[in-house]
């Protein structure tokens, strides 16, 4: 059985104007059971025994929802205010394995048992004011002793079983009385490990975190030092070809993707993870508010977004946001003219207010993050460049940081400058050759040799 349902951007908009059109109260809950993903698959092999690969994912959803509107809710004002108080719990399995069928209807197999828990449940209101374009989230974070959880674990068993229902295999038995038809694989309880990989409960961001594992025999998770050990050795080139930085960042992220894909492998291994508010001087909420703008200039656009991040509890915390993006394009306005814009501005800047939790006090810092480009463009050339005339691009950009809200104040700075430009007599350069030019001594030099040759794999 299969259910369709298609989305197409005109049933976004309905949906959001459905939400902000009812009226009081909105309640929704749902309980699911879904066995979904099961793969079966059979085929001769080798040894003229069939083998088999099952895999099955089987899980149970439920979800509670009401909304409610707000007290400050005027929809004919513009004026958008919801409550949405939710709850969400989710349980899986996860099974994986492979089956060898033996002539006496006996079945060896060895399966990989995951199974996973979540749950969670707050309130929530969302505030949408149309005049002024702001949008405003607030959020409850989860209490200290009902915190939002994630639990997993996971398992290889082999097994000796028949094709028939109720029957237990007797074929181990004749050979080994001791032993069991069902087997966990363990290297023994010696080898298993409950620690934490991080407990923080910060009264600075007045929340808690935390992780364990618990029944784990993976070798990453014996100490904290044996886990950035093998971190270190995934962005090495000893096991990648061609030996270069490149290689070992770009196949060392994808090693850790193929890690997560999997994790965990054949070891027992559990996770327990956490999230909830502190447990001393808590943030109960937070509060998110946005305003945003776009502003058509002269010969571009601009766009700007500001923000206000408050953590509300009994000390307020609050930090502020600003982003602005520009671009100027000095091509004619022609239809099937492409764009291209010949110079870019990003700024962004993060900050927090000093505030004080007990006898600990915090200033006020700031992050800034500043860039400009440049490109050449020739507006009578819609589709090449002149390359006969001097072309160049820029990119300026900067990084500061430090106890202080103004950018121009911070002491720690990181600038960037970059400028790459057209060599003249660059189309009289034989073929195959390549120009170095740089400056040494203040006296521009500028270098001809022979084009390195590429290979590929």
């Amino acid at each position: 059985m299969i259910f369709s349902r298609y989305f197409d951007q005109e049933s976004f908009i309905e949906f959001f104007e459905y939400l902000t059109t009812f009226s009081e109260y909105f309640s929704f809950q749902k309980q699911l059971a879904l066995t979904m993903g099961t793969v079966l698959y059979e085929q001769p092999s080798d040894i003229g025994f069939p083998v088999a690969y099952y895999g099955s994912l089987t899980s149970t959803v439920n979800f509670e929802f009401d909304v409610s509107n707000g007290d400050d809710t005027d929809d004919d004002n513009g004026l958008f205010f919801r409550i949405f108080n939710y709850r969400f719990s989710y349980n899986a399995q996860v099974i994986n394995s492979m089956w060898v069928f033996h002539q006496d209807n006996t079945a060896f197999a060895i399966r990989q048992d995951n199974v996973y828990k979540h749950q969670f449940g707050q309130w929530a209101k969302i505030a949408y004011n149309t005049p002024k374009q702001n949008l405003k989230f607030v959020f409850e974070r989860p209490d200290y002793r009902k915190p939002a959880s994630f639990v997993m674990h996971s398992k290889t068993s082999v097994t000796i079983t028949t094709n028939k229902l109720g029957d237990v295999p007797t074929a181990l038995v004749k050979t080994c009385p001791t032993c069991q038809n069902r087997h966990v694989l363990t290297r023994g309880d010696e080898h298993k490990t409950g620690r934490y990989f991080i407990n923080e409960d910060s009264e600075e961001w007045g929340a808690r975190i935390s992780g364990k594992y618990f029944d784990c025999e993976l070798p990453e998770a014996s100490s904290q030092g044996e886990m950035f050990k093998i971190l270190g050795e995934v962005f090495t080139m000893n096991n990648k070809e061609p030996k270069n930085l490149f290689t070992a960042v770009v196949m060392g992220f994808r090693q850790i993707n193929d890690y997560l894909t999997y994790f965990p492998k054949v070891e027992s291994c559990g996770v327990n993870f956490k999230w909830s508010q502190s447990k001393y001087h808590p943030v109960t909420q937070t509060e998110l508010s946005l305003t945003g703008s776009i502003q058509d200039m002269q010969s571009g656009r601009r766009y700007s977004l500001s923000g206000d991040i408050d953590f509300q509890g009994d000390i307020e915390r609050k930090h502020h946001i600003a982003i602005n993006y520009e671009f100027d394009n000095t091509r004619p306005d022609i239809p099937m003219l492409y764009d291209i814009f010949n110079k870019h501005s990003f700024a962004m800047k993060i900050g927090r207010k000093a505030f004080e939790v007990g006898s600990t006090d915090y200033p006020e810092y700031a992050v800034c993050l500043k860039f400009d480009q440049t490109y050449p463009v020739d507006n009578d050339k819609y589709f090449t460049l002149e390359l006969n005339r001097p072309q160049k691009v820029t990119y300026e950009g900067a990084v500061s940081f430090g106890f202080d809200s103004s950018c121009s104040n911070h002491e720690q700075k990181i600038i960037i400058k970059s400028k790459a430009a057209t060599i003249e007599g660059l189309q009289e350069i034989p073929e195959g050759k390549m120009v170095l030019q740089c400056m040494h001594g203040g006296k521009e030099i500028t270098k001809v040799s022979k084009q390195p040759q590429l290979s590929t794999i």
